[in-house]
């Protein structure tokens, strides 16, 4: 953080305080107080919003006020102390990244552009990391693919109990999501990571991360100590194997002003190196596959009475649907609904259906989910190609049955999202 933020912050608390009875009438729309204004437009620039730098509060800076407060209940036409208050509390969580059991010491953070971009390099002893500079954040791609990771390491996956059938379609599917070293932590959910981007959770909402870390944790508490604990990151009690919240320091990450603190190089640092570490990855792709069970053989997901499981046999077709539950889960009783409809198979009882059936209500699936809802999937098509690919590589099956004893069969195994 640049000296300049903290002088920055010294001045806007001193404005605070001299105006502390009127400082809704200095920091408001059309002010005639440029300075007061600009100090103000570089403390929400500095928290990745963009409120403009020329000292006059515009409809540009009024929309940062806005983006900022969340779930603060305010108008962005002036500054009311509380949210005042929020903005010093949010940037010097800024200032002080960390947590209390790490100190930093070590790490070499390095600020530079490339082809007129930011970037910013992070290293630690022998191992560096460059990500991108982006609004209030950073992010990397990552290199660590988990295609190549569950080729090489087929055998130990299996060792682990997990099939042929659920490794086949955990690695088409996760070529459509992101490496298992990715990590983003500009946009709403404040941090996000891993080979299904798993994040913190926007706004004051849960996030599917810290049900990766309660994996983690549960299975090798060591390994969570290695990568988290020990710099202070940890679990709520009440994080179950879908979402929760995280803390630092003992404190629950549930504010948009805590979880800002994940927004740091450091922790975009720390999670990319996590990333490195086979364990890591190999919980992961167990997380990744666990989350078949949160539809196939659920209640909740029954389509016409039956359950997806009854309908979709093939891993061909396990995939294509586990891609839009990543995707947009809710849309996948609508659209196998609208498609049950639109083959109008001749037989109603899936247990008679053969393969070709199936290849016909998957077909109309795909028709239907391409342009479903207010908000439809992101690249549907292209998605379906992916898996396409993998299926015409021979790598998926689309035969009925295919998908074999897949979670197990009586729906046991692997049932990690089964609460």
């Amino acid at each position: 953080m640049s000296e300049n933020i903290k002088k920055d912050l010294d001045l806007f608390k001193k404005l605070m305080e001299a105006r502390k009875e009127n400082l809704h009438e200095t920091l408001r729309k059309d002010s005639p107080d440029r300075e007061s204004v600009a100090l103000l437009q570089r403390l929400l620039n500095d928290l990745g919003h963009d409120a403009g730098n020329d000292g006059i509060y515009t409809d540009r800076t009024r929309d940062a006020v806005n983006a900022f407060v969340q779930n603060i209940t305010a108008q962005g036409s002036h500054l009311p102390g509380a949210v005042a208050r929020a903005i010093v509390d949010a940037v010097e969580t800024r200032l002080k990244p960390l947590g209390k059991n790490q100190t930093g010491k070590g790490l070499t953070i390095k600020e530079f552009e490339k082809n007129e971009k930011p970037r910013v390099t992070v290293s630690l002893d022998d191992v560096s990391a460059t990500f991108a500079r982006f609004k209030k954040g950073m992010y990397t791609a990552g290199k660590q693919k988990p295609s190549s990771v569950i080729q090489e390491k087929k055998e130990e996956f299996k060792s682990r109990g997990f099939d042929d059938s659920e490794i086949n379609v955990i690695m088409a599917v996760s070529e459509n999501e992101g490496n298992l070293d990715a990590i983003n932590t500009w946009d709403n959910s404040f941090l996000s990571f891993g080979m299904f981007q798993w994040t913190a959770g926007a706004g004051k909402q849960p996030g599917e991360l810290a049900a990766l870390l309660k994996r983690i944790k549960d299975s090798d508490e060591s390994l969570f100590e290695k990568h988290y604990g020990r710099r202070g990151l940890d679990i709520t009690p009440k994080t179950s194997r879908i979402s929760g919240f995280l803390t630092l320091d003992g404190k629950e990450m549930a504010s948009p002003v805590d979880k800002s603190r994940l927004r740091s190089h450091e922790w975009a640092f720390y999670f990319w190196l996590s990333g490195q570490d086979f364990s890591i990855q190999l919980a992961q792709v167990e997380h990744a596959i666990s989350r078949i069970n949160s539809f196939y053989r659920k209640d909740s997901y029954k389509v016409k009475e039956r359950l997806i499981s009854e309908l979709i046999t093939s891993e061909y077709g396990v995939a294509l649907i586990l891609d839009n539950h990543i995707n947009r889960p809710g849309y996948i009783q609508p659209c196998l609904e609208e498609a049950m409809d639109a083959a109008a198979l001749p037989d109603p009882d899936p247990s008679s259906w053969k393969t070709e059936d199936e290849l016909k209500l998957l077909d109309a699936y795909l028709n239907i989910r391409e342009t479903y809802g207010l908000h439809p999937m992101t690249h549907a098509e292209k998605r379906a190609k992916t898996v396409q690919k993998y299926r015409d590589s021979g790598v998926l099956s689309d035969a009925r049955g295919s998908f074999g004893r897949g979670m197990g069969g009586d729906g046991e195994k692997n049932d990690f999202l089964s609460t």
